[in-house]
């Protein structure tokens, strides 16, 4: 069972991504390197569940979130300021 579920992304990752060893060194170099990794791995599982519109659609929307607490904020700290 344990094959089956934790260990396939790990055999993905160094199949498909070429991720048989680090291109980087130091601690904090291959810690990034990993995490580029993981979250190519990532989006391409999203991409082949969702599919290119459906994920677009959901970053447009997050996108939207973020500018809209943005502008929100910094009027906020307008009023502070003054």
């Amino acid at each position: 069972m344990r094959q089956q579920l934790v260990e396939h992304p790990f055999g993905t990752i160094k199949r498909s991504m070429n991720g048989y060893h680090f291109l980087l060194r130091t601690r904090r170099k291959v810690r990034s390197e990993v995490a580029l990794l993981f979250l190519g791995y990532n989006l391409k599982r999203a991409y082949k569940e969702l599919g290119f519109d459906e994920i677009m659609a959901r970053l447009d929307a997050v996108i939207s979130d973020i500018s809209l607490n943005l502008r929100r904020f910094f009027n906020i700290s307008k009023v502070f300021a003054q």
